[in-house]
């Protein structure tokens, strides 16, 4: 070990100071570089957190968005479904948006239940004509007098 000696002029301790701070000075030198380090990952940081939260945003847009084209396919696949349940029973095309229900089944029981309410009339051709023939002339005004005579 070294021997202590006494610090006897003012260039002495400034000298020992001089030393010791250099010492420091050499174990904290990188203390600038690690303060701009923190910096920009306390930026890139905030960045990042402003990218997470325009793509939530985002998320929830899309996520409404696909709600209400589910729900618009569901109301379509429904209606289509109605329609065919109706041709099926016999209904006119514009009952279909009476039937009520959830599922094929219920819908099949509503449509059998109005069917039965609800009689389609089928008009056929008559198959000869019903209406008397005119004549015209003095022979079938006399005709027509001799037939109201019997």
């Amino acid at each position: 070990m070294t021997e202590f000696r006494p610090i006897e002029t003012q260039e002495q301790l400034n000298a020992i100071i001089k030393q010791r701070l250099e010492r420091e000075k050499v174990k904290y030198s990188d203390y600038d570089n690690l303060v701009e380090k923190i910096q920009d990952l306390e930026t890139e940081n905030l960045n990042l957190k402003q990218t997470i939260d325009q793509h939530k945003e985002n998320d929830s847009v899309n996520l409404n968005k696909i709600a209400e084209l589910e729900k618009n396919i569901n109301s379509y696949q429904t209606k289509n479904l109605k329609q065919q349940i109706a041709i099926k029973n016999g209904l006119p095309f514009d009952l279909a948006d009476r039937l009520r229900g959830d599922d094929e089944e219920s819908l099949n029981e509503d449509a059998e239940r109005l069917a039965s309410l609800v009689t389609v009339k089928n008009y056929s051709q008559p198959l000869a004509t019903t209406e008397p023939q005119v004549e015209q002339g003095v022979d079938s005004a006399w005709r027509d007098v001799v037939r109201n005579l019997k």
